[in-house]
């Protein structure tokens, strides 16, 4: 029987609490584990080199170090750690410093159980998940600038969809393509224009 690799998870929060809560969330969900944990920003580079780990969960706002500077700090020490953003903050110029720092999702701690698997399990295959209301607002920060960026007439569709906080499925049916498909839009959209801060 073929084994299945196990996704190896580093939580970074300045509350407790709220580690312990992610450690409840991720206690059951198959093919994570949770490597390592801290609650001091400042020592997770440090760490991470004797507690390897595939996917950093983290916090934005932490005294010491905040999540934009830990995760240029970690990208730059370990190139193929992929940083996913947990946050409170539905702020463009906050998602947009964590886009251009490295993260490849960003959700908000208000966030269930199937979303934080869904993102977990998107971000280690490669792919970037960002939520529907960070999406959203992502969106909002495109507008006038169509002529500056160049986007297909495709990619327009679906930032308006996006804005209209649609999720992939749906804005899959409207458009005829497949929800793979319109992943791989936002993703070129992305990687076109982050938004303007």
């Amino acid at each position: 029987m073929e084994s299945v690799a196990i996704i190896r998870l580093f939580i970074v929060d300045d509350h407790q609490v709220v580690i312990d809560s992610l450690r409840l969330l991720l206690s059951d969900m198959p093919g994570f584990l949770i490597a390592g944990e801290t609650t001091q920003p400042l020592l997770v580079v440090q760490m991470l080199e004797n507690t390897p780990a595939d996917i950093l969960i983290t916090d934005v706002s932490m005294p010491g170090m905040n999540g934009i500077e830990l995760t240029r700090a970690v990208k730059q020490k370990f190139a193929t750690m992929r940083v996913l953003a947990l946050s409170m903050f539905n702020d463009r110029q906050i998602i947009a410093s964590m886009i251009e720092a490295g993260v490849s999702g960003y959700m908000l701690k208000n966030s269930g159980r199937q979303e934080m698997s869904d993102a977990l399990s998107k971000i280690a295959n490669g792919e970037l998940y960002f939520s529907h209301e960070i999406s959203a607002t992502l969106a909002t920060s495109f507008k006038g600038d169509e002529e500056v960026v160049k986007f297909t007439g495709r990619e327009l569709e679906v930032i308006k969809l996006v804005e209209k906080d649609i999720p992939d499925k749906e804005i899959a049916a409207i458009l005829n393509l497949s929800e793979r498909t319109v992943e791989i839009h936002r993703k070129n959209i992305l990687s076109k224009k982050t938004p303007k801060i």
